[in-house]
């Protein structure tokens, strides 16, 4: 097939006093079923003592390995085009870790190809597991979420607040958008549509986030379950699950622990395991057949969902139309019970 997904966002401008936030127009045009073989089907593992996957070549990254180290061994064998941007990322591991491709790209001065050239120059699978990298030198000197609550009493005003909080769930929102592979999603949109059940799990903070997409899912399509709220029911719905069914799961460090265990379980039932998560350092990333990353950056307290939303809401509006006329009338039939039931505030 040879149909094209594109995907239009808006320009969206935040006004704060004198500060003016312009994001550019994004369009992003990408065939959905035209793929060249060997690309971005990399799928990360992670273990307590061998660390994660990110070379090209399958080796393993210590945790105590530093991406300023990766880029010194590469550095002489890289074009000076590539040392430009190779010098940039090494001086600015917070931006790598915490800013989109585009955006590091732009600050550094380089095309953003060029840092997808660069990683893979370095030995990386993708820019992404460079990034991973140097998250997780990042995350060695992340303090804790009340630590960061308490840094936010500086006395800054809301007007500001409001920017910062606006810019970067703008910026997670451009990340996904460069990062996600449209056929990866392809892929994924018919795993959900041909499975006979859908079972979706998250926990902690992501639960209420599987539970609103198990609201949306129930109202057009057959199947589709959150579990995990009832402990003692989440057992039963993953074990009735086999290799015909999906397990769509959200996590987001730090990974909740019964989010893991149930992943494990899918992964031992034989069931389809499609995972969003924060990178390839999480746990749940290295048990998914298909994984997505999303970008949790916030200057809050708490990491942001934003990204994963934008995502579980595309998901859920891929299948449903691929879903058609039946899904139109579940949704239909459903929202007149509603209405019959009063379920609905009238004036």
């Amino acid at each position: 097939m040879t149909t094209t997904e594109a995907w239009e966002g808006k320009s969206v401008m935040a006004v704060s006093g004198p500060v003016v936030l312009r994001v550019a127009a994004i369009r992003v045009e990408k065939f959905l079923y035209h793929h060249q073989c060997g690309h971005d089907t990399f799928v990360s593992t992670t273990n307590a003592t061998s660390g994660v996957v990110l070379s090209v070549d399958g080796g393993r990254l210590t945790a105590d390995e530093s991406f300023r180290g990766r880029i010194a061994a590469g550095y002489a064998g890289l074009s000076p085009q590539l040392r430009r941007a190779a010098d940039f990322v090494a001086a600015n591991g917070q931006e790598v870790a915490t800013r989109s491709l585009r955006q590091v790209a732009a600050a550094a001065g380089v095309a953003p190809p060029t840092l997808s050239r660069l990683a893979r120059a370095l030995r990386f699978v993708s820019y992404e597991a460079l990034r991973e990298l140097a998250r997780t030198e990042l995350g060695r000197r992340q303090v804790s979420f009340a630590a960061r609550a308490r840094a936010l009493q500086d006395g800054r005003g809301l007007g500001s607040l409001l920017l910062s909080q606006a810019e970067a769930a703008i910026g997670n929102i451009e990340t996904l958008v460069d990062e996600t592979d449209p056929v990866r999603l392809a892929e994924a949109v018919q795993r959900l549509s041909r499975a006979r059940r859908v079972r979706l799990v998250g926990g902690m903070s992501s639960r209420a986030f599987v539970d609103y997409l198990g609201y949306m899912a129930r109202m057009a399509l057959e199947g589709w379950e959150a579990v995990g709220r009832d402990v003692g029911a989440a057992v039963p719905a993953l074990t009735d699950c086999g290799p015909e069914d999906v397990v769509l799961a959200l996590s987001i460090r730090p990974a909740a622990r019964r989010t893991v265990e149930a992943v494990r379980l899918a992964r031992e039932r034989g069931v389809q395991v499609i995972a969003i998560t924060d990178g390839p350092g999480n746990p749940v990333a290295g048990l998914a057949d298909l994984g997505f990353t999303v970008a949790p950056e916030s200057p809050h307290f708490f990491t942001s969902y934003t990204a994963a939303l934008v995502l579980l809401e595309t998901l859920i509006t891929m299948v449903v139309r691929e879903a058609g006329a039946a899904a139109e009338a579940r949704i239909a039939t459903i929202e007149s019970a509603h209405h019959v039931l009063g379920d609905y505030w009238a004036e």
